[in-house]
Formats: C-alpha cells, sequence, structure tokens
C-alpha cells in the first residue's frame, strides 16, 4: 500500500508487483509505503525514494527471514511465534524493528492455522506501526541471533533433500513435513530410487499384516505405505 498526505483524502494505491511500483511512486510521492505479503525485494530506485518504507513479516525476526518462514515453523511445530514490523533496508527483513507481537501456537498445526494467526496480529498492529513510524521512531536494531538459533535465520525454500521422506521418521515428523511443504513444492517419496510427490498422507489406524521392517515401503492399489518408527503411514502420490 502507499500512502500520501498531499492529495486529501490520501489515497491507497495496492501493488501487486515490483514493476509497478516506481511509477506510482513518481506519481503520487508518498509518504509511506506499507508492505504486506509482498515477496519482492525493493529496487534501489525505490529504495532511493523518500517515502518510508515499513513490512509485515510473519516471523519472529531476527528468525526466519524470506519467504517460507510457515513452512519452516510447520515443520519444526514451533510453540511461539510472532509476526513483526520493521522498516525497509537494502537487504531482506533486516531492517530496525518497530513492532513485534508473540503468541502461542496450539500443536499441532497446518500452514493455513499459523497464518490466519499471523495475519489477524498484523492487522492488530497496522495502525500502531503507521503512527510510529510516521513521527519517526527509529525502530529497534534486529539482535544478533545466538548459536543455537542460525540454523533458523533463513527461512529458504526447501531442498529436494529437505522435501524428501526419510528412512528413520516418526509418523508425525512425516506429516509435519508434507503439511510445510503444502502450498509450495510437495514432500518427496523415494521408492526404488524413483521420487513421487506426494499429495495426501494418513497414518493407518490397521497396519498391514504383512510385517515391515522401519523404512520398508509396500505398494497398496495404487497407493504406498511406510513403516514409520512408531507406524504405518498411507501415501497418495504421483509421478514427479
Amino acid at each position: 500500500m502507499i500512502y500520501t498526505s498531499v492529495i486529501d483524502p490520501p489515497p491507497t494505491v495496492t501493488i501487486n508487483c515490483i514493476s509497478q511500483l516506481l511509477p506510482f511512486l513518481n506519481t503520487f510521492d508518498p509518504d509511506l509505503i506499507i508492505s504486506v505479503n509482498f515477496p519482492y525485494q525493493l529496487t534501489g530506485s525505490v529504495l532511493a525514494h523518500r517515502s518510508i518504507k515499513i513490512n509485515a513479516h510473519s516471523s519472529p525476526l531476527p528468525l526466519y527471514r524470506g519467504n517460507n518462514a510457515y513452512g519452516r515453523a510447520v515443520l519444526k511445530q514451533v510453540p511461539h511465534w510472532a509476526v513483526t514490523w520493521h522498516y525497509i533496508d537494502e537487504n531482506y527483513d533486516t531492517g530496525n524493528i518497530l513492532i513485534q507481537k508473540f503468541f502461542e501456537l496450539q500443536l499441532p498445526y497446518i500452514i493455513k492455522d499459523i497464518a490466519m494467526q499471523s495475519q489477524k496480529r498484523i492487522v492488530e498492529t497496522l495502525s500502531e506501526a503507521i503512527q510510529m513510524a510516521l513521527i519517526g521512531n527509529p525502530g529497534t536494531v534486529q539482535r544478533q541471533p545466538t548459536v543455537e538459533e542460525e540454523p533458523y535465520v533463513n527461512a529458504n525454500s526447501f531442498t529436494i533433500a529437505e522435501r524428501t521422506i526419510t528412512a528413520g521418521q516418526s509418523c508425525h515428523e512425516v506429516w509435519a513435513l508434507v503439511e510445510a511443504c503444502r502450498y509450495t513444492l510437495p514432500a518427496l517419496l523415494n521408492v526404488d530410487q524413483r521420487l513421487y510427490q506426494v499429495i495426501e498422507v494418513r497414518r493407518l489406524e490397521t497396519p498391514l499384516s504383512d510385517k515391515l521392517t522401519v523404512g520398508e515401503i509396500k505398494r497398496k492399489r495404487n497407493r504406498f505405505v511406510q513403516q514409520c518408527t512408531d507406524g504405518q503411514m498411507e501415501y497418495i502420490v504421483r509421478v514427479v
């Protein structure tokens, strides 16, 4: 969104791609740019404009910077989460923090759950973030992550290795991986060196009569069943 005090009443303009942004800046000369669910890094020409620029990021920055915060959270089933309003700088999700709103997550949860909770907090804190930015509040420099937190700083897209279900996982770990990948590239099942995309997964209440070793996969009609460490999971798949 772009806000300007030059025109009364001030218009709000919604921008959906980076190429649209600079023409609007030149036309409206806004005082404030509000970025919400805008996954593009701002160009130097946009950053050079005089306007104040703030972004709502759905993660407890400095952790989970990037475009896969929800997926990383679901994979780990983290119990605490936050949304962060921060100034936009030349890097990705590194600007000074204006507001950080923490909340609890009820386990287990899927991407839809954490997204709804996060969007609710973003709306609740929007007005305060705007007011703080317009009065010139400098915000707080993002803290340095601890050594233990370093693996959780960058919320990048999952690699093929991360998306692939492994032999030593529990039923819960398999479920979390499939859910974490649901709205991006799907989780993968390796059957005899051939990869399949996992469309749906469920734990079998009644295991197969065949005795399987941990990690072993058996075809059952048009589906696969895998023995996990604590039960059996049934997969609906498609060929990659």
